[in-house]
């Protein structure tokens, strides 16, 4: 299908899901292919973001996203953390 080529999702199955105007979208099945077996364990401070935590533990603002996999229970990883919450960071 090729359309998640270069994602870190591109060899995930893909189905084809209709919306209620019955287009299909092709839409990822399955868990995250980067789910990391150790973490630290991590209590959230005011004005903590996923991409800020990524830079100060794993080195790279740009690998928020593996803080979010860590994390499902958290579904919107843009919203704020809500602090005195305690998260799963990926150790390295």
């Amino acid at each position: 299908m090729g359309v998640f080529t270069g994602s870190r999702y591109a060899s995930q199955p893909v189905l084809q899901v209709e919306d209620s105007w019955g287009t299909f979208h092709p839409t990822i099945y399955g868990p995250s292919p980067f789910v990391d077996t150790a973490f630290n364990h991590y209590v959230v401070r005011l004005g903590d973001r996923f991409d800020l935590l990524a830079n100060q533990f794993l080195g790279d603002p740009t690998l928020w996203w593996r803080i979010a996999d860590a994390n499902p229970q958290i579904p919107y990883p843009d919203n704020p953390l809500q602090p005195g919450s305690v998260i799963r960071i990926p150790v390295t």
